[in-house]
């Protein structure tokens, strides 16, 4: 079935020509706006001939300088389900051509209403709608970009997602806005989930792997374009928002070694990390960690070895690094958060630098065997003068470094001055447990929300106050045991 809304300005001008319509089996359903009718086609498309509808046509107009198209004189929409619960792929007409929106928001009025656009000139558009509620109805809109003339209005109702996939977040407090992005909690499988702050509903999902898992050693990322970056023991995986794939890197056809913790991309390159065994065997085997740095090909751009570039002692064994983050800044510098070691550094990601890989400062929590250069200041704090064990190495987007002190059960806030070689401790942020295993989150918003969790089924939110504002829990509705590696606050989306 089609649906058009057709313009009918009233009154009609004396030079508005009749609308003819190819099909003698068309009805009114009922006028939208005072101006639009909505007209139903049965049985297949339905050809409409128009004369005289729309600015630029009868009268001539006196030219103006202003870029926007004519406002549409009629536009259609038309959506239906894919093979993901969660997305619709809606097909709209526009009559003159010109760039599209499509204005989705839950039925029930809870969520936040989104904007999705079609642009270019075209007179057809097929625009792909995400971030939807499960089992849900939807009204969508669709008017011309401009705002002007007709709009088109359906409804939509969502199915229910997979088996093992559905779960959400239950909370107390004031919740952020936005949405959090991780991997799903209710399995190792290769899927990333996407929940709303605010209804605690799970809203996005994709399988990135058939073949790969995404677990404590094998992580994903949401990137600053919007796209999900997964690193599955199998391959390095990149998809849209609207589950398109981007980039597949195979493990074995574009690199060798197996990938371990964390994954990272800063425009076109991708930067990996492995292990490699210099001796022994099992846990006990001597082993350091080296990063790869690939392009979207699977071309080595580089490769750094620690060896090379930092002060290993001589008699150093067993797992002496144990990186399990990274990071890289806008200016491509590298970031490594070295758990054995207590210290995270920072180094030379220049590919055309002599001194690249070499560390720029290495900023120490406990007494590892690297030697530090960044003095800290603790007194702005309470509690222990170090970190250990720390994962989630970030920066945030006004520069202060952020980190989770797993051995004390909180998320660390530093404001550093690279020209002093200091650093202040700004903020303490506990997490719902006393102390963390591997992994968990710490990471700022824009706003100045702090999250903080271990790798539970828990995560809390604080204000720029250092004041606990919400709390939650994620849950598996199928019973699954719950628990989130990492979270990613997804400032923008």
């Amino acid at each position: 079935m089609n649906t058009f809304l057709v313009s009918m300005a009233a009154p009609r001008p004396s030079w508005l020509p009749l609308l003819l319509l190819s099909r003698n089996d068309l009805v009114p359903k009922r006028v939208i706006k005072e101006n639009t009718l909505r007209i139903r086609g049965a049985g297949g498309p339905v050809s409409l001939l128009l004369w005289g509808l729309g600015a630029g046509c009868g009268p001539t107009a006196p030219a103006t300088s202003s870029p926007l198209p004519a406002p549409p004189a009629w536009i259609t929409l038309d959506c239906g389900a894919t093979d993901n619960a969660l997305r619709l792929q809606c097909a709209v007409e526009v009559r003159p051509p010109q760039p599209i929106q499509i204005h989705v928001e839950r039925s029930d009025g809870q969520g936040e209403a989104r904007v999705f656009t079609g642009d270019g000139d075209l007179a057809e558009h097929i625009v792909v709608v995400y971030f939807l509620a499960p089992e849900t109805e939807h009204t969508l809109t669709a008017v011309a970009a401009s705002g002007a003339g007709p709009r088109a209005h359906t409804t939509a109702h969502t199915s229910a997602v997979p088996l093992g996939l559905s779960s959400r977040l239950q909370g107390t407090g004031e919740a952020p806005s936005g949405l959090i992005g991780a991997a799903t909690p209710c399995s190792d499988d290769a899927i990333a989930v996407i929940y709303d702050l605010r209804t605690g509903g799970l809203v996005w999902y994709q399988e990135l792997d058939p073949l790969g898992r995404l677990d404590l050693f094998h992580m994903v990322r949401f990137t600053e374009d919007h796209t999900i970056l997964g690193e599955t023991a199998a391959s390095i995986v990149e998809v849209d928002l609207q589950g398109q794939q981007l980039v597949r890197l195979a493990r074995g056809q574009h690199y060798g070694p197996e990938l371990h913790h964390d994954i990272f991309r800063r425009g076109d390159v991708y930067y990996g990390m492995y292990q490699r065994l210099l001796g022994g065997l099992g846990f006990q085997a001597d082993r350091l960690d080296a990063l790869l740095l690939l392009d979207r090909r699977g071309v080595q751009l580089a490769r750094w070895l620690p060896e090379d570039h930092l002060d290993l002692p001589a008699d150093w064994s067993g797992d002496w690094m144990h990186t399990n983050t990274i990071f890289v800044d806008e200016a491509g510098d590298i970031y490594l958060s070295l758990l054995t070691q207590a210290a995270v550094i920072k180094l030379d990601g220049a590919l055309d630098s002599p001194t690249f890989g070499d560390p720029l400062w290495i900023l120490e929590g406990g007494d590892g065997a690297l030697q530090g250069d960044i003095e800290v200041d603790w007194s702005g704090i309470g509690g222990p003068d170090a970190f250990l064990d720390q994962h989630d190495v970030s920066l945030a987007s006004d520069g202060r470094l952020v980190l989770l002190d797993n051995a004390h059960g909180r998320g660390l806030v530093l404001v550093l001055d690279e020209e002093t070689s200091t650093a202040r401790v700004t903020g303490s942020y506990p997490t719902a447990e006393d102390a963390c295993r591997a992994q968990g989150t710490a990471a700022i918003t824009v706003d100045g929300t702090v999250v903080v969790a271990c790798s539970t089924d828990r995560i809390r939110a604080y204000g720029g106050d250092a004041q606990l504002r919400w709390e939650a829990s994620v849950s598996c509705d199928g019973g699954e045991p719950a628990s989130v590696v990492r979270w990613s606050p997804l400032d923008g989306w």
